[in-house]
């Protein structure tokens, strides 16, 4: 039986979605953006795309909305110029290609490149 540890720098979707809408047990998850360059998200679904755009979208397309203030001013200062997303199928099974070329127009206005790679392990 193996156990759960939690490593520094890995976050579950939930942990992150909570921190970024404000749920109040994550209000003070220790998370610089700062440090970060490179993100790597499993998963293809609309949680992922969504952590993706938040993560690459210009924080001042995300201060009209109601995002917490403290994922804003972390995000202001973020360093993160990659976002992987890594899924375990191929491009049929990918429900997420109209969400994905969305998330390309909505990160446009950033130095960013979106690279799409389909392969097998």
């Amino acid at each position: 039986m193996w156990t759960l540890q939690k490593l520094a720098g890995v976050l579950s979707a939930r942990e992150f979605v909570w921190w970024y809408n404000g749920h109040p047990e994550y209000a003070n998850l220790q998370l610089d953006l700062s440090r970060i360059q490179s993100v790597a998200i499993c998963g293809l679904g609309n949680v992922a795309v969504d952590c993706a755009r938040i993560l690459l979208q210009p924080p001042e397309r995300l201060a009209i909305t109601d995002i917490a203030e403290h994922a804003l001013q972390q995000l202001r200062n973020s360093s993160v110029k990659e976002v992987h997303l890594i899924g375990r199928r191929g491009p049929v099974q990918v429900r997420t290609i109209l969400l994905c070329s969305r998330l390309v127009a909505l990160i446009s206005t950033r130095s960013t490149h979106v690279l799409t790679t389909f392969g097998t392990l």
